[in-house]
């Protein structure tokens, strides 16, 4: 079983903005490193792609696709991961979807 967090922040506009994750460590003892990272880009490669992207003239997009990690579909039901949520979490979900 996985621990999560959610870190919220609130924007500028005054629009709250949500993050989950999941405590990976216990994993460690069963999956490589490797298998459970999420590859983050460096900020400098970034900045560095985005200046030759400048420079040639390219066209240049940003993406988000929301909640891609959480969608992930697990079709084995070996491979599938519990996650706990405790503390102030559980009352916002019960209060945000009380039939669930």
């Amino acid at each position: 079983m996985l621990e999560s967090h959610v870190f919220v922040k609130k924007k500028r506009s005054g629009k709250l903005k949500a993050r989950k994750v999941a405590g990976g460590n216990k994993q460690r003892d069963f999956i490589s490193k490797e298998s459970a990272s999420s590859p983050t880009v460096a900020t400098k490669s970034v900045l560095l792609t985005s200046l030759i992207d400048a420079k040639e003239r390219r066209d240049v997009a940003i993406v988000d696709i929301p909640n891609a990690f959480i969608q992930t579909v697990v079709e084995n039901d070996e491979d599938k991961v519990i996650m706990r949520i405790r503390g102030h979490m559980v009352d916002v979900l019960v209060k945000v979807a009380p039939r669930v």
